[in-house]
């Protein structure tokens, strides 16, 4: 494997992903097409009650209507552009059944104008599918926001499109752009791909855990478009066939992401056959941490400690930008500061501060400040800032995976984004 690895790659992507805040405090969001989306109306959800009626109230399934349509229907005013749908805290079951239907009126929730679908806190307002269908499905060249919601229980039947938790277009749909920010997805599943994300179009992934879904490809997430993963937790998800964690098909790119403790008949981190890149990632504890048929670049990332076959494996190729660290030999590190047959130390996966569990460095872990600094992502997965001395030499170094040992934090501070597992 070359010794030279492509870095201004990671030079180039790290920069364009700074300028677009790739890290969000909770107070901040990326911004949408500026020009090409007016603001609209705020439609605020007053019923938990699943329902299209004229009963005097508005429910989720009404404001996504009004929204949709851009006309009034029972107590919410119609929309006008960029609206926002506002849901309080609260459980929000999906009780109107009927699949098969892209126009909102029965089963999933679905979406074709530009949109913001925001709760109050991601652990206070759920939205639950009841295990009918999926919650969302996007079905027009549109930009969607999703923030600060738990989305569980939802149920692609079928053997197309998945996506228990949302589905971003399908077969006879056109996909959108859309942003997941500061979300939860928790036992959803599919009978084909995707137990929780499904994306076909662009999908911008951040502060976001995926908890125990599962599908026969892709238990976390299944994307065929392109994915940008950062912050991003998967853990224990399942596939009966690739990609417990994650199948990617096509482009995607992981920046302080941990996958642990996922599994599947193969892949059971990850599944790839299209173009990968990762930067500060963790993967550890799944039955295999990667299988790779299409190109995956890496740097700054640790295959730990799988339980059930290789680190790595594949027909694909694995090129290093260095740094990269393989509890055995498998992953094919050859470059500048890889280490092969390093335990790296992991603490469990837990609440370590930040919006999602991670894995934290302990002490001696030969991860703490071996790192390269080059693209080194200013913040690490928890919102602590990169490099830090984590070794006390005085020196400051990124670490290796998606935890930065003795990294201080910012002065907003964070609440976990999952309850205690």
């Amino acid at each position: 494997m070359s010794k030279h690895p492509q870095l201004h790659l990671f030079a180039h992507l790290f920069i364009a992903l700074a300028l677009c805040a790739v890290y969000f405090p909770w107070s901040s969001y990326p911004a949408m097409a500026e020009g090409r989306i007016q603001a609209g109306t705020t439609i605020e959800v007053t019923t938990q009650t699943d329902e299209l009626n004229t009963d005097g109230d508005c429910s989720l399934r009404e404001a996504l209507y009004a929204a949709n349509w851009n006309t009034a229907v029972d107590a919410c005013p119609a929309g006008t552009g960029l609206d926002t749908v506002s849901i309080p805290p609260g459980i929000y079951n999906l009780t109107v059944i009927g699949a098969d239907e892209d126009d909102g009126l029965t089963g999933d929730l679905d979406i074709f104008e530009d949109a913001i679908i925001v709760g109050a806190s991601l652990t206070s307002t759920i939205l639950d599918g009841q295990d009918s269908d999926r919650i969302f499905q996007v079905t027009a060249d549109v930009e969607v926001r999703f923030i600060n919601l738990t989305l569980r229980n939802g149920y692609a039947q079928g053997t197309m499109y998945g996506g228990g938790g949302i589905l971003n277009g399908s077969a006879d749909a056109l996909p959108g752009t859309i942003q997941v920010i500061n979300c939860l997805f928790t036992q959803n599943r599919a009978e084909n791909t995707s137990g929780g994300l499904e994306n076909v179009g662009t999908a911008t992934v951040t502060n976001v855990s995926f908890v125990g879904n599962e599908a026969a490809y892709g238990g976390g997430v299944f994307s065929d478009g392109t994915l940008i993963l950062n912050g991003v937790t998967m853990q224990q998800n399942s596939a009966s066939k690739l990609g417990g964690g994650l199948y990617n098909h096509t482009g995607a790119t992981l920046i302080n992401v941990t996958l642990s403790d996922n599994s599947a008949e193969e892949g059971g981190g990850l599944f790839n056959d299209g173009n990968m890149t990762m930067l500060n990632v963790t993967l550890a504890n799944n039955t295999t941490a990667a299988l790779n048929n299409g190109t995956i670049r890496s740097k700054n990332v640790i295959y730990a400690n799988s339980t059930a076959g290789d680190n790595c494996s594949g027909h694909g190729t694995y090129t290093s930008a260095g740094h990269n660290l393989d509890s055995g030999d498998t992953c094919g590190l050859s470059s500048l500061g890889d280490l092969v047959d390093a335990n790296p130390l992991l603490g469990p996966l837990q609440n370590n501060q930040g919006p999602t569990l991670t894995h934290a460095l302990l002490a001696d872990s030969p991860a703490i400040d071996t790192g390269d600094n080059t693209d080194c992502p200013l913040q690490d997965q928890r919102g602590a800032y990169r490099p830090a001395d984590g070794d006390n030499d005085t020196e400051k170094i990124c670490d290796i995976g998606a935890y930065e040992a003795g990294g201080v934090f910012p002065f907003y501070t964070y609440l976990p984004s999952v309850a205690r597992h």
